[in-house]
């Protein structure tokens, strides 16, 4: 004889029953939702992946923004990593078109260092002078030079000078000198223009010095004399640690550019000299990028 399931059995075995559907369909419902979400990936994918192939095409704004906008759309966070990495490149592909298409050339008045009383070792504070007096700023070279912080070329220890630290040596060429980088020429700077102008962008892409002569600002650089690399780079040993150098540095005022060169003033008394693009820009890579502009006034 079968045995009756009592009333509370029976309510319990319904509960579990219902348990049992709810949990059934939720799964399915999950299963059809990561299905659909995988899906709309794909798509998304397949869509970015046209979006890529004709923005390297055209390296256009418009389709490079379409491209970002299409990758917030994705949620799988390797797709995410691929399609990011993939952007910077072509980002940087744009960036590198519109600069090579580009050009410009300010009017930056020329100082010679070697016109009395003569700096030897001053190009520095004098490519500093002509792009203060550019600015409306009246400074000599010979000033720019006894202001200008120094260290001696080397100390009691037989440790070299700090060019990150000061003027290395004699400015004037009287005794042995080396030079001095971005830090003390960015902080000399700011005796004489408001601190927020002086803009030291050193370590920065060449895209930074670019967009400062597209505005009309004439720009700071440490390079070489012969606006190429060089291979007599030598290390020092300093207080603060190994440092970079050659006796082949030198400093110029960048005054404009086009797709293959660039424009500068020489402190050794030439205007608006003609360098290949290309050449200079790995020279000044290889002293370590340094630049400086003053932000003009509104």
């Amino acid at each position: 004889m079968r045995k009756l399931l009592t009333k509370k059995q029976r309510r319990i075995s319904a509960l579990v029953i219902t348990a049992i559907i709810v949990v059934t369909f939720v799964s399915v419902c999950q299963f059809h939702t990561k299905a659909t979400e995988k899906r709309s990936q794909e798509v998304i994918v397949m869509r970015l992946d046209k979006e890529f192939e004709t923005a390297a095409d055209t390296l256009q704004a418009t389709d490079i923004k379409r491209v970002e906008k299409t990758i917030k759309e994705l949620t799988d966070k390797k797709d995410i990593k691929k399609y990011s990495e993939k952007f910077k490149v072509i980002k940087k592909q744009q960036v590198k078109k519109e600069n090579s298409n580009r050009s410009a050339k300010i009017d930056v008045p020329l100082l010679n260092q070697m016109d009395d009383p003569r700096l030897f070792n001053g190009c520095e504070v004098t490519s500093l002078a002509m792009m203060l007096n550019f600015n409306d700023i009246n400074i000599t070279k010979q000033q720019l030079a006894e202001a200008i912080t120094t260290v001696p070329l080397e100390d009691e220890t037989g440790l070299k000078g700090n060019p990150h630290e000061g003027f290395v040596g004699s400015v004037s060429g009287e005794t042995p000198g080396l030079g001095v980088y971005h830090d003390p020429i960015a902080q000399l700077a700011t005796d004489y223009v408001d601190s927020n102008r002086v803009k030291d962008i050193s370590g920065k892409g060449f895209s930074n010095v670019i967009e400062a002569l597209s505005e009309g600002q004439p720009v700071w650089v440490i390079v070489t004399s012969t606006f190429s690399p060089v291979t007599n780079m030598q290390t020092w040993e300093t207080a603060a640690g190994p440092i970079d150098i050659t006796y082949d540095m030198h400093s110029v005022v960048l005054t404009g550019f086009d797709k293959d060169n660039v424009y500068l003033n020489n402190p050794y008394g030439e205007k608006d000299q003609t360098v290949n693009r290309a050449d200079f820009i790995a020279a000044w890579e290889q002293m370590g990028s340094q630049a400086i502009y003053i932000k003009k006034t509104k």
